[in-house]
């Protein structure tokens, strides 16, 4: 019996240029993939949920160098914690 898996994209720093290209690639293929779950955790860019892929946003982090450190100590791992997935990228 094939089970779903969840995967964790994990990609707060990609916000333009090169890095936020791969973030589109990734996420339009990921949006294609029925047979996984998908959560994105993504700081300023903007992509709509689709039924297998849920975004969390947290443009708060990038207002300084100590809120990414705050999010990257706390919150990212309260948010697998919780999501508890099978994957993390």
């Amino acid at each position: 019996m094939f089970q779903v898996s969840k995967i964790l994209i994990y990609n707060t720093a990609a916000n333009n240029s090169g890095a936020l290209s791969i973030l589109q690639s990734f996420y339009e293929k990921a949006s294609n993939d029925c047979d996984n779950e998908y959560e994105f955790i993504l700081s300023l860019p903007v992509f709509p949920e689709t039924k297998n892929v849920k975004i969390k946003r947290f443009p708060w982090m990038k207002k300084s160098w100590l809120h990414r450190i705050y999010f990257d100590l706390f919150i990212a791992n309260r948010i697998v914690r919780e999501i508890k997935p099978d994957e993390v990228i």
